[in-house]
């Protein structure tokens, strides 16, 4: 099959009696550690809500087939002014190792590679993660990143 052809408008049809059926494996229930891989804001493509995207890479966990899976969480606001959704996203951010009294600009890189234990659990029909913390001497101020570096004078959320 030629690239670029849909397997419904291909003349000989197809024949998956050969190919073995794949499906998304969901990273389940548990304690893992990660590293933080990215921070990033914006619209949410299902919803259209904006929203903070914190995704994490796997690096240890009790099954090896996990290692190297990415988890994401999402957490939603409506603007500067609605103080509940940014009060999670402030949350996240401060399990990250940021001051608990920051203004103003927040550089995400200075998260990434940041060294945390997530902790997953099932909510409903999704895995969702209920829980990061820092591990032992991890963390954007604990790597010699100052709060200045951390903290600037503009939008936050921007990089």
């Amino acid at each position: 099959m030629s690239e670029g052809v849909s397997i419904f408008d291909m003349d000989s049809g197809v024949n998956f009696d050969d190919i073995e059926e794949r499906r998304f494996a969901q990273v389940p229930p548990g304690i893992y550690r990660a590293v933080v891989s990215s921070i990033e804001d914006g619209s949410d493509q299902n919803s259209g809500k904006t929203r903070v995207a914190f995704k994490y890479t796997i690096t240890e966990a009790d099954d090896e087939r996990w290692v190297g899976k990415a988890v994401t969480e999402r957490k939603y606001y409506k603007g500067r002014e609605d103080s509940e959704g940014l009060g999670y996203i402030k949350a996240r951010l401060v399990d990250l190792g940021l001051p608990k009294n920051y203004a103003g600009k927040i550089d995400t890189e200075s998260f990434l590679d940041t060294e945390v234990t997530l902790t997953l659990v099932q909510n409903g029909q999704y895995v969702n993660v209920s829980k990061v913390e820092l591990v032992a001497g991890a963390g954007a101020a604990a790597d010699g990143v100052s709060v200045d570096a951390l903290v600037g004078d503009d939008d936050p959320f921007s990089v």
